[in-house]
């Protein structure tokens, strides 16, 4: 839980939550979520059986989000928590006590200093370097299809991981999307389905034994007001047989779904699911991928996109133009010589180190 609280602050405010009667039932707990700040969170709110349960699964996911710019909106749940109960209310006082607690614990994780400004400028910057190709065809796909699936391949350090990002944030409306991720090869999830599946539920916020059609459900009930995106990492990772079979069962039952659901009731959302290989070895399996794009026959299938390869010197002179906010003295001929002929994970480094931060330390912590 990456918040700015401390571990020993969680139970102070466990406590609290528990003593308001909003947190009696999920319904109460609900009604709290009608102000504007707060409603587009409401339908990611867990239900639960006792006030306890209510408040452990609901108050990680409340302390994760952020409005559009960065602000929390834990501490706004507060303040309406806090409006519920009249002047003198004991429960009102304990409320605006938390409140002031937690707005400067979360000041101080929120509020960044000059540096880590810059950061977030040099990550932007970083952003637009080149993938011009991906990002057009994704583009196309996105605005004729509700449901798309992509394959983001290249050969190792080819900045995959960063072009999944960049893919991730095209719509400015997809700052409050459900974004889940899940990595395959973390602790070897994507060894076995099953490992997926209690992955998959664990990220909606669901018991780990849900079924696939419950966690259908879940996602076309927020597909009512939101898009949701998944974002599945280190697929190469997983045996072939093993993503034939999830492909086939999760993703491709999935999107038959959510295509009718969005159909049926005339929503603008997207469900969208961003593969990513970082071996470059996924498109040479015997997997079901759409190597073109027909909009009149796309069902959703996975799409092919081209590779993320090496930088040219024209692609980095054209963007060092365009960032004429870094230091000088970084050339063209410096990047593609020192960077093994323009290989992105290097020249991303490489920037980074003359502008005087870390990639791996500082802003990667921004990639998905």
């Amino acid at each position: 839980m990456s918040t700015g609280l401390s571990t020993t602050f969680i139970p102070l405010i466990r406590s609290v939550l528990l003593r308001c009667r909003e947190f009696e039932n999920y319904r109460a707990l609900r009604a709290v979520f009608v102000t504007d700040d707060l409603r587009p969170f409401r339908i990611g709110l867990r239900e639960a059986d006792n006030p306890g349960a209510l408040v452990d699964m609901n108050l990680e996911y409340l302390l994760e989000q952020r409005l559009k710019g960065g602000r929390p909106v834990f501490p706004i749940f507060v303040a309406a928590l806090r409006d519920h109960y009249e002047q003198g209310d004991a429960m009102r006082e304990d409320l605006e006590d938390l409140l002031s607690q937690v707005q400067a614990a979360m000041s101080r994780s929120v509020s960044p200093p000059a540096a880590p400004m810059h950061n977030q400028k040099l990550f932007d910057l970083l952003l637009i370097l080149d993938f011009g190709e991906q990002v057009r065809l994704a583009k196309q796909v996105i605005q004729s299809q509700p449901v798309a699936a992509f394959l983001v391949h290249g050969e190792p350090e080819c900045g995959q991981r960063l072009l999944a990002t960049r893919l991730a944030r095209l719509s400015p409306g997809w700052q409050t999307a459900q974004l889940l991720t899940i990595d395959a090869g973390s602790n070897g999830t994507g060894k076995s389905s099953r490992s997926l599946w209690r992955q998959v539920a664990c990220k909606l916020g669901t018991p780990t034994t849900t079924a696939p059609t419950e966690i259908a459900e879940k996602v076309c009930a927020w597909l009512q007001t939101q898009d949701v995106i998944f974002i599945f990492q280190t697929v190469d990772y997983m045996p072939p047989l093993l993503l034939l079979e999830w492909m086939r069962d999760f993703w491709q039952s999935l999107a038959a779904r959510a295509r009718a659901h969005i159909s049926t009731v005339q929503s603008k959302t997207h469900l969208l699911l961003f593969m990513v290989d970082y071996t470059g070895c996924v498109c040479d399996w015997n997997i079901p991928l759409d190597r073109q794009f027909d909009p009149n026959a796309y069902i959703g299938m996975p799409l092919h996109l081209p590779p993320a390869t090496r930088f040219t010197p024209d692609v980095i002179s054209f963007w060092l133009d365009l960032a004429d906010v870094l230091p000088t003295g970084l050339s063209t001929q410096a990047l593609t010589e020192s960077c093994d002929n323009g290989k992105p994970q290097l020249v991303y480094d490489r920037i980074c180190t003359h502008c005087g931060v870390s990639w791996e330390g500082d802003l990667a912590r921004w990639l998905l």
